[in-house]
C-alpha cells in the first residue's frame, strides 16, 4: 500500500464511510480486492473495488501523460482542480492530491469548489492531472488540467489563476499505482 485517505464530514469529523487506498502495483491493489471485499469493519461489510467508474459505469480513455506533461513547461508546477466534492475540507483535498508528489501549497475555495494545487515538481502536477481528471469524487466528476499560470490565486500580489486550457475528455486509468 502506498497511501490510504478516509474522508470526514468537515463539520462533524465521522467519517463519511468511504476512501480510497493507492497501491504499488497493481497485483496489489488486485489481491486487496479480492481478499478485503466483504470483509466486517466493526459490524458493517466493506466494499472493496476499482475507484475509477464514472456515472455511467464506462471506462473513459485514460490521458497520456506524456501528452499531459509536454502541455506546460517543466517549470509549471500548479494544477486547477474544479469539482470538488462540497463536503470536502482543504486537510481532504491536501490529503487526496498528496499521493501525486509533494505539495508546495493548495489554495482551495469550498464555496466555487475548485482548488490551485501546486507541486514541488512539473512530473508531480502531470501524475495529478493523469490520475484524478475525470474521476468521481463522493459523487462529483474532478476536472483537473494546468493552470495558466504557475502563481497560487488569492495571495497578495499575485494574479488570479484560470485553467491553462482545457483538459482532454476523457478520464485516467485506475488510482492503484504510481
Amino acid at each position: 500500500m502506498k497511501s490510504a485517505t478516509v474522508y470526514r464530514d468537515p463539520e462533524t469529523g465521522h467519517s463519511k464511510g468511504f476512501g480510497f487506498v493507492v497501491y504499488r502495483n497493481q497485483t496489489d491493489a488486485e489481491k486487496a480486492i479480492e481478499r478485503m471485499n466483504g470483509n466486517m469493519l466493526g459490524a458493517r461489510p466493506i466494499k472493496v473495488s476499482w475507484a475509477t467508474r464514472n456515472k455511467s459505469g464506462q471506462m473513459p480513455t485514460p490521458l497520456n501523460y506524456m501528452e499531459v506533461y509536454s502541455q506546460a513547461p517543466e517549470s509549471h508546477t500548479t494544477v486547477y482542480v474544479g469539482g470538488l466534492p462540497s463536503g470536502m475540507d482543504d486537510l481532504g483535498c491536501r490529503l487526496h492530491f498528496e499521493q501525486f508528489g509533494k505539495l508546495q501549497d493548495v489554495n482551495y475555495f469550498p464555496d466555487k469548489r475548485y482548488a490551485f494545487v501546486r507541486f514541488e515538481t512539473h512530473e508531480g502536477a502531470a501524475t495529478a492531472i493523469v490520475r484524478t481528471n475525470g474521476q468521481t469524487l463522493d459523487g462529483s466528476t474532478l476536472k483537473c488540467w494546468w493552470s495558466k499560470d504557475n502563481t497560487t490565486a488569492g495571495m497578495p500580489g499575485q494574479s488570479a489563476i484560470v485553467p491553462f486550457s482545457q483538459p482532454p475528455m476523457g478520464q485516467p486509468g485506475p488510482m492503484y499505482y504510481q
